[in-house]
């Protein structure tokens, strides 16, 4: 009888904690990010450099991003004072309308090959290049809050 060699393999990371999951998706940028005016963005297994958009332009993107939350809060019954379900409300939102969110991410970087990435990319990437863009956007006002 033979024995089956397992494989070797890295041991399994611990899962990441609420507070690294909390830091990774909402922490601010470091000054260098900033500098640098552009993000990057992992989608369908690459990274991709996408240029910080202008004033202009940025205001427009948060404008659709803003009526996007809006929509969600019209249609919910949930009290927007109420963090928690405020936070499930939203949640519930991009569950239900994840095209929104795909055109969202091309709007703010349309030079992206949207076909390419879309027949390769996961949900997951697409929901993270969405933080990590409106992590962007945020920034400059975050000093404030």
């Amino acid at each position: 009888m033979s024995e089956e060699t397992p494989t070797s393999r890295p041991p399994p990371k611990p899962p990441k904690t609420d507070e690294e999951r909390h830091e990774e998706l909402f922490g601010e940028r470091t000054d260098d990010q900033i500098l640098a005016r552009s993000l990057t963005l992992w989608l369908g297994g690459q990274d991709y450099e996408v240029p910080v958009l202008p004033i202009a332009k940025s205001r427009v993107w948060r404008k659709r991003v803003m009526d996007f939350m809006a929509e969600a809060t019209a249609r919910s019954t949930t009290k927007i004072d109420d963090p928690v379900a405020f936070a499930s409300a939203m949640s519930k939102h991009f569950l239900e309308t994840p095209e929104v969110v795909i055109d969202l991410v091309f709007d703010y970087a349309p030079n992206l090959p949207r076909d390419e990435i879309e027949a390769v990319a996961t949900d997951g990437e697409i929901a993270k290049a969405f933080w990590e863009v409106l992590r962007t956007v945020r920034d400059p006002f975050a000093l404030w809050l």
